[in-house]
């Protein structure tokens, strides 16, 4: 949608065509049957998103999903390779869901997730945060998409467990950070309540302050705050928070041309 494709090439629709070969003499069965046939499954997907990306067909992104999702049927409880498999057909629903919107994707994605968060049950689990964050960061889209507010409320939940494993110093603690903030303005949006707005604004603050002078991310977190200062001034009528949300606002103007900064609140982010 929207994207340059280049022109067919001949070279990846054979490699579409051997992987086919190749998995038509792999059928399923023994154990080390499935293994060899989750790995030509995996090899035709792998093709035919290759080919989706140069071309733009549809039908190839469908049937790399089909694929993937015989693999994850290979895959069930306990299985070493499950969580590889939940994240590529997760990723690639992912992809689909960017092109068309279908919110049953979206869904699926919402399940998807949920499954490798139960992978990582406890803190002491290294990838626990990555699944938190991106469980809330597609309840948070799905909100957006249908105003659920168990959505909301879910993905509020899911974000500040996870900041609450990124401790100051973490890599990802702006992320979080940013991505709670973002969380309770868009509940703030559909319920009015203050303490939302007030939160909002609370963990932007903190978030500028990760944000020094030269920060990739600096003028983000100036553009959050502002936006939600003026939120708050729109509801409360105190012209402090204007007047600093207008400072931060200029300050955001100064480190990126006008035409690239949106009036809105930034997107959630994902690593």
């Amino acid at each position: 949608m929207g994207q340059s494709r280049s022109r067919p090439n001949s070279n990846t629709s054979d490699g579409v065509e051997k992987c086919r070969v190749a998995l038509q003499r792999c059928p399923r069965g023994s154990p080390r049957d499935n293994s060899r046939h989750s790995t030509c499954l995996k090899n035709l997907a792998d093709s035919l998103l290759t080919r989706f990306q140069q071309q733009g067909a549809l039908s190839d992104l469908d049937e790399a999903i089909e694929h993937l999702g015989a693999i994850l049927d290979l895959c069930p409880a306990g299985h070493s390779h499950r969580p590889k498999a939940l994240h590529n057909l997760t990723s690639v629903l992912l992809i689909r869901f960017r092109q068309q919107g279908v919110l049953s994707d979206l869904d699926e994605i919402i399940q998807l997730q949920q499954a490798a968060l139960e992978l990582h049950p406890t803190p002491r689990h290294s990838q626990r945060s990555m699944a938190l964050n991106n469980l809330a960061f597609s309840l948070q889209t799905r909100f957006q998409q249908q105003g659920n507010l168990s959505d909301i409320d879910q993905a509020i939940q899911f974000h500040r467990e996870a900041l609450e494993l990124r401790p100051p110093g973490h890599p990802h603690r702006f992320m979080s950070l940013n991505n709670l903030a973002l969380s309770h303005f868009n509940r703030f949006q559909q319920q009015s309540t203050p303490s939302d707005i007030d939160e909002a604004i609370r963990l932007n603050r903190v978030a500028l302050d990760l944000c020094p002078p030269g920060h990739p991310h600096r003028c983000m977190a100036l553009h959050s705050l502002a936006s939600s200062l003026q939120v708050r001034f729109e509801l409360g009528g105190d012209q402090s928070d204007s007047d600093e949300s207008n400072v931060h606002r200029q300050a955001a103007l100064l480190l990126r041309p006008r035409d690239h900064l949106s009036m809105g609140h930034p997107a959630p982010q994902t690593p």
